[in-house]
């Protein structure tokens, strides 16, 4: 790709007066190289330069046909008028042709990047240059806004669209729901857009635009009374248009309906959605909306006994709410689950950790990965080996250097060693609490296999028992 890159250079040096102009085939098969190449800015580069040799060339076509136009008899032919007109779009369309799988190769590779400022930046750069824009470059943008909760980014890029007249299908809709979601308000606007645009909004419609508002009221804690009337106007348009919707919808809006003092509306509201529901997950994270923990616990355990396995979500919720009340209850709840998750043990040993509480860390973990750490993520690993190293209680000194071989050997395979570039905060972390379990620990380790070797057993042996 490079080799390619020089030899198209060279040649314009030598023949600077000549158009060089690569077909899209061509210049596509260059930037995406170099992009997956890893040559970023050569790639930026080139399709900058790419972009500003067609749009000069567009402007003298343009000025050419403008020319010719201003030159024909008001009484001559028309044909020649139009054909001038021809060329003029021809030359839009030529542009598009060009640059349009140019700017899609460059798009996507920043939204695989997740790097929301080069996308905008660069479908920015596709709104100036050409006229057929894809509603999927839109789509890169608005998600990545919301990856980072930012509905007023991804609104604002919607209504970009709409100015541009882009097409928006249900999948445009889908994502614009969610920005609508995060909004303050505009619901039954964005709704009657989506009607005029002739699509009739769906249970996926309201199920994102809900989810979003939850996303939004779980970040900011509470729920404001705006929000709820929100909820309620839009669970009179479901009915009034008699959309089929689903536990999912239900779920979003009675946990919005659940949290702090609820009007007798909105608690009229609740009993009618909470009467349709039948997911028993869905009860149980309602309960949880209304602080009620007991009623959510037994709803947990009644889906265990019948076989049905509660989400992760659904788990990590009600661990999350029992633990700051009652941490010996969330501790009850966690070893009645058959599997807990990596999020689960972290609700419950984050805590157990920063106290030094390395028994009750490793039963936990015991019961969640059993007696390897090949299933921890780094968060949890973080967790466990944080609490080993601020421990104050006595650890047996054969297990632990077994344990620290073991996550040494763990480590090493993922690449996470001392001196190793770019590693993440928990990696940096694990690394700290690795040296000091070696500086306070190995060295007692170390001195028993310096004495005698009958003291030696002895001391290994009364550790075994304790």
């Amino acid at each position: 790709v490079l080799a390619a890159l020089e030899w198209l250079e060279k040649r314009r040096m030598e023949r600077p007066n000549h158009e060089w102009e690569l077909n899209s085939a061509g210049a596509g098969a260059l930037v995406t190289g170099l992009l997956e190449a890893g040559e970023v800015s050569k790639a930026e580069e080139l399709l900058h330069s790419l972009v500003r040799t067609i749009q000069e060339s567009g402007k003298c076509d343009v000025k050419r046909a403008a020319d010719a136009m201003a030159e024909s008899s008001p009484h001559g032919a028309v044909g020649d008028d139009g054909a001038m007109v021809m060329l003029y779009r021809n030359r839009h369309e030529r542009n598009d042709e060009l640059l349009g799988p140019l700017f899609h190769s460059i798009l996507s590779f920043y939204y695989e990047k997740k790097d929301k400022a080069k996308v905008n930046e660069w479908l920015d750069q596709a709104v100036g240059a050409i006229k057929d824009l894809q509603p999927q470059w839109f789509n890169f943008s608005m998600v990545l806004a919301l990856a980072e909760m930012d509905g007023r980014g991804a609104q604002q890029t919607f209504k970009t669209m709409k100015r541009l007249g882009v097409a928006r299908d249900p999948s445009v809709y889908r994502i614009a729901a969610q920005a609508q979601g995060l909004a303050i308000e505009g619901d039954q606007n964005f709704l009657q857009s989506m009607r005029e645009d002739g699509y009739e909004p769906s249970t996926e419609t309201y199920a994102c635009l809900l989810g979003a508002m939850v996303k939004r009221a779980r970040r900011g804690g509470f729920v404001a009374c705006d929000t709820k009337e929100r909820v309620m106007r839009l669970w009179r348009d479901i009915e009034a248009n008699k959309v089929d919707v689903d536990d999912k919808c239900r779920r979003y809006a009675l946990e919005v309906l659940g949290k702090g003092r609820a009007s007798k509306a909105e608690s009229k509201l609740a009993e009618s959605i909470f009467a349709g529901v039948t997911d028993l997950s869905v009860k149980a994270h309602y309960h949880l909306s209304k602080g009620d923990t007991q009623e959510a616990a037994r709803v947990v355990r009644e889906m265990i006994q019948k076989g049905e396995k509660p989400s992760e979500t659904l788990t990590n919720h009600l661990l999350s709410t029992v633990q700051k009340r009652n941490p010996k209850a969330a501790a009850t709840i966690f070893f009645s689950l058959d599997a807990p998750s990596n999020r689960d043990f972290m609700v419950l040993a984050r805590p157990l950790a920063a106290a030094g509480d390395y028994r009750r860390i490793h039963a936990l973990k015991h019961h969640v990965f059993g007696t390897t750490f090949e299933n921890m993520d780094m968060r949890s690993l973080d967790t466990y080996l944080l609490g080993l190293a601020k421990t104050t209680q006595h650890i047996n000194v054969v297990q632990l250097k077994r344990v620290v071989m073991d996550i040494e050997e763990l480590l090493e395979s993922k690449g996470v060693v001392p001196g190793a570039k770019n590693l993440v905060r928990e990696e940096q972390q694990i690394l700290k609490s690795m040296k000091k379990i070696r500086k306070d620990y190995l060295k007692e380790w170390e001195s028993r296999e310096t004495k005698d070797p009958i003291e030696a057993q002895q001391a290994s042996r009364k550790d075994e028992n304790y």
